[in-house]
């Protein structure tokens, strides 16, 4: 039983000694261990300032990114609005458009209309005339055979 204690002490110490290499701990004298005791938290410490550093960069990239999508997204709301008014203004003008050609077809329609009204009118004013003419032609014949006939 001891010697499995030993050999897990020894697989221990073996970790712990990697450990140490790892992190360049160098076994010297107590004197020199002191001073070289602080050279892997100042490794760690550099490493860690540069990864809060870098950290730092990409909150800082971020917030830009950011505050370009909220421009975008204002400039977007803002064309929306513009849109809404163009497309309003557009949909007014066609409705103008529709009443004017509505009211053009009536106007042509109307005019139509008084065209052939006038041409009926005329037709049968030409129609009295002869007729009256006619008529004058007969009155004057027979009041000229009346006239004649008294003398």
């Amino acid at each position: 039983m001891q010697s499995a204690m030993s050999s897990r002490s020894d697989t221990g110490q073996q970790r712990t000694d990697q450990n140490r290499s790892r992190l360049n701990f160098q076994k010297t004298d107590p004197g020199e261990q002191n001073k070289d005791q602080y050279k892997p938290r100042l490794n760690i410490q550099k490493y860690v300032e540069g990864a809060f550093k870098e950290l730092q960069e990409l909150k800082e990239r971020r917030d830009d990114i950011n505050k370009e999508i909220f421009e975008l997204n204002e400039e977007k709301k803002n064309l929306h609005v513009d849109l809404a008014g163009v497309t309003s203004k557009l949909s007014k003008l066609n409705e103008s458009l529709f009443s004017k050609s509505v009211h053009i077809g009536e106007l042509n329609q109307l005019e139509t209309d008084y065209n052939r009204t006038l041409s009926k009118l005329i037709e049968g004013s030409e129609l009295l005339l002869r007729s009256m003419s006619r008529a004058t032609v007969e009155i004057e014949r027979q009041h000229t055979a009346k006239t004649s006939k008294t003398f």
